[in-house]
């Protein structure tokens, strides 16, 4: 927010730039001279609801709040140079300005330099001989502590301590500080850094190439900066950053936090509220946010730790971690890897070329991705993943589990429901299923081990293994159908099946007697009173084990 009044015409004249080149380099370039100084001061009462402007440049500001309605200021002029009766002619012309103005009074340190009138300035210039000329100025202001202020400086740090108005500050390439006080706090600055500590009340900060540290604040803080760190702690309301190529830090949030940076790290600790980060090409830390975490960064690592909700992180080319989240997991990534763990909602991963690796899931896990290896352990719901030319290994499954994938091995152990696989050129290995099992393959072995449903396997090319088998439910089946390699099934003693087995061109092998028999190639074997059905195809050997 602007200053509504402005205390003087700052249309940038001619000489303006050669000014400030003088007074600036002036002070690195002293004559032989002697400096000389003056003290100024002025006074005036004040009331609540009065607003005091400050209008200033190359100067020194600290104001302070007391506790009388009286603002009492003392300025210091320094300056050196060649030639003493210029810098005591100067001096004399400085002077303190303190006057009632508009809703409030006026404050400022006027010295020639100031002058409107440019001409008086360059007979000045004139006799300080160029840049053998330096000065310096300070000015220390007490003021009431419910005062307003409005403050407009350049080139020179402005403190402020102890006062709880509103409080407008302005400072172009000048340092500001603000310690203590409350109320609301609006700070415009570049170039410099700006520091806020036990303020209470809300903050808006603007910093244009300058560094930002907020400490202990009351109520909302807006922040927008570039280039240089922006550090938080201990903020009473919501936050939002807004900065560019910048670290941004921080901890304890009480509200809803939104950070959005670019080409640095965001490292965020204890947020209260939810969370969102949106920083391409930036490393990203998230740790204990109470609430959801959204994520969007790129290329650069992203860690999300401790998160009491929801955790959505879109990142490309960046590798993700999550750690503990307490409600559903979903993350997008390309070309690096994605590692979530020790989640109490669901896990969604989309990956392209993404390894993914997933861990303790109370929900269920949905995983998509190519090129890299699965693996997926403790999942207390389904597991359905999709992932071309990636090798996947699974266990610890409590409900169903799908998986689809090409031309690398799939294993999956200890499922609790049903079992699909659809492997193209994929070895199939799959143990201790509770549920039916139900493979698709090519080219590549299946085995299938302690299983306790129906099985179905449909392979061109495939040998097919099933043996340790658990139970097959009344009513069910068992069909193993491949082509050109042997099948080896191995049944329990106590089944009950009616077995029906065909080759084209291998031999059929049985610990079982056949009742019916058109050819070597196609028989039927009875097992007890045949309750379950039996299904056996292939070109290849077809051996029936006890």
């Amino acid at each position: 927010m602007r200053t509504p009044i402005r205390l003087k015409d700052m249309r940038i004249r001619p000489l303006v730039f050669l000014a400030v080149f003088i007074l600036v380099g002036g002070a690195f370039l002293h004559a032989d001279g002697l400096m000389q100084s003056r003290s100024l001061s002025a006074k005036i009462a004040s009331a609540p609801g009065k607003v005091l402007y400050l209008d200033n440049s190359l100067t020194k500001i600290t104001i302070v709040a007391v506790p009388q309605n009286e603002i009492i200021a003392q300025g210091v002029v320094e300056v050196d140079g060649p030639d003493d009766k210029y810098l005591k002619s100067f001096l004399d012309e400085s002077k303190i300005v303190l006057e009632p103005f508009a809703d409030g009074f006026r404050l400022r340190l006027a010295t020639p330099r100031d002058s409107e009138d440019w001409s008086s300035w360059l007979k000045f210039f004139r006799r300080g001989q160029s840049i053998h000329f330096s000065y310096s100025a300070r000015l220390d202001v007490q003021v009431p502590a419910q005062q307003d202020l409005h403050l407009d400086n350049s080139y020179g740090d402005i403190k402020v301590r102890g006062v709880s108005g509103k409080i407008v500050i302005r400072n172009q390439s000048g340092g500001v500080e603000v310690e203590g006080g409350g109320g609301s706090l609006d700070v415009r600055t570049s170039y410099a850094p700006t520091s806020i500590v036990d303020f209470k009340g809300p903050v808006e900060v603007e910093a244009t190439s300058g560094e930002v540290m907020l400490k202990n604040i009351g109520g909302e803080t807006v922040v927008r900066n570039s280039y240089r760190p922006v550090r938080f702690s201990k903020i009473g309301g919501p936050l939002t950053v807004t900065s560019q190529s910048a670290d941004v830090t921080g901890s304890d949030v009480e509200g809803d936090c939104e950070i959005r940076s670019s080409y640095r790290t965001v490292d965020v600790r204890g947020v209260r509220g939810k969370l969102r980060v949106d920083a391409p090409s930036s490393t990203v830390k998230v740790d204990a946010v109470q609430q959801s975490v959204v994520v969007e960064s790129s290329y650069r690592p992203v860690s999300v730790m401790n998160a009491g909700g929801e955790v959505r992180v879109t990142a490309s080319s960046g590798s993700v971690a999550v750690d503990m989240a307490g409600g559903d997991v979903s993350v997008r990534n390309s070309y690096n890897e994605v590692r979530v763990s020790r989640v109490k909602g669901a896990v969604s991963v989309e990956g392209n070329s993404s390894l993914a690796w997933v861990q303790d899931v109370e929900g269920n896990a949905t995983i998509v991705t190519s090129y890299r290896d699965v693996t997926v352990n403790n999942v207390g719901g389904t597991l359905d993943v999709r992932v071309n030319s990636g090798r996947v290994t699974a266990a610890d499954i409590k409900k169903s589990a799908t998986i689809v994938s090409s031309y690398q091995p799939v294993e999956v152990r200890r499922v609790g429901g049903s079992l699909k696989v659809e492997g193209s050129s994929s070895s199939v290995l799959a143990e201790t299923v509770a549920g039916d099992v139900d493979v698709v393959n090519s080219y590549r072995n299946v085995v299938l081990r302690k299983t306790g449903g129906s099985i179905s396997v449909r392979g061109s090319s495939s040998p097919i293994e099933v043996m340790e088998i658990q139970s097959v439910p009344k009513g069910g089946k068992i069909e193993l159908i491949t082509t050109y390699k042997p099948i080896t099934l191995t049944l329990p003693e106590s089944v009950e099946a009616a077995i029906s087995a065909v080759t084209t061109y291998g031999k059929i092998r049985s610990d079982y007697p056949v009742y019916l028999k058109d050819s070597e190639k196609n028989i039927k074997i009875e097992v007890g009173k045949g309750g379950i059905l039996v299904k056996l195809e292939t070109s290849g050997d077809i051996t029936i084990k006890k």
